[in-house]
């Protein structure tokens, strides 16, 4: 497992900005990026995170997860984690490597992504 950490503040890159439908250069609070090798083809990670109805069954950290619509860029998705319910919109949806979306948790506005590609031990999950 290769894991790089990246708290501290971020930027939103103009990039981030068109997709994810946040202004380019607004300061986040508290930004996050890690990722992770994992010994199975791309297809079957894109399975179990792409379903997000799915979610609480292998992410602990997940009590309940209800997508409400298709898997696209607008759909709007409620969860709840570590007890705290959290409502999300999708904003990207790209092939089947990278998903994501903003949402209003704890008091704040989010924005997360998942993108997935192929290595030769299998797939790389990267976050932020």
């Amino acid at each position: 497992m290769t894991r790089r950490p990246n708290t501290g503040r971020g930027i939103a890159t103009a990039a981030a900005a068109s997709t994810l439908g946040i202004a380019p250069g607004v300061l986040a609070a508290v930004s996050s990026a890690a990722q992770i090798e994992i010994t199975a083809p791309p297809h079957r990670v894109w399975a179990l995170l792409s379903d997000i109805d799915r979610w609480p069954t292998w992410n602990p950290l997940v009590q309940r997860a209800v997508l409400n619509g298709p898997l696209q860029p607008g759909s709007v998705f409620r969860w709840k984690s570590r007890g705290f319910a959290v409502t999300s919109t999708l904003r990207e949806v790209t092939g089947k490597h990278r998903i994501a979306w903003t949402g209003k948790a704890f008091g704040t506005h989010a924005v997360h992504t998942w993108e997935v590609g192929q290595t030769h031990l299998g797939s790389i999950l990267k976050t932020a």
